[in-house]
């Protein structure tokens, strides 16, 4: 994952933001803290996620002295899921696509 700056990557939409969500470490898991996600401003201070398109919370943000949002709690949820895969190897069902999606097909 590469985290954009303030300045860089930025969409031609005005009403985009990138809205940044803090995650707490945990062992064994992603080396990352932060994830910004681009978001639809809604008010001064609520924002759609826009680039998860199964999710589309609306979440509550802070403007920090950098100008970077932090996501700061949800607002109203959209009643959607994401689920992220990562595969391990030597998990169950390695690194087979096909392994996961009849995994996860009887959830609709």
């Amino acid at each position: 994952m590469v985290l954009a700056t303030p300045s860089e990557g930025l969409p031609a939409e005005p009403d985009l933001i990138k809205v940044w969500f803090q995650f707490a470490p945990r062992e064994d898991w992603l080396p990352y803290d932060t994830e910004g996600l681009w978001a639809t401003r809604l008010s001064r201070d609520t924002a759609r996620v826009a680039n998860v398109p199964f999710l589309q919370d609306v979440v509550g943000f802070t403007t920090d002295d950098d100008g970077l949002h932090w996501a700061c709690g949800r607002v109203e949820a959209s009643g959607n899921c994401t689920v992220r895969v990562l595969p391990v190897p030597d998990g169950p069902l390695g690194r087979s696509a096909q392994a996961v999606h009849e995994q996860l097909a009887p959830f609709g």
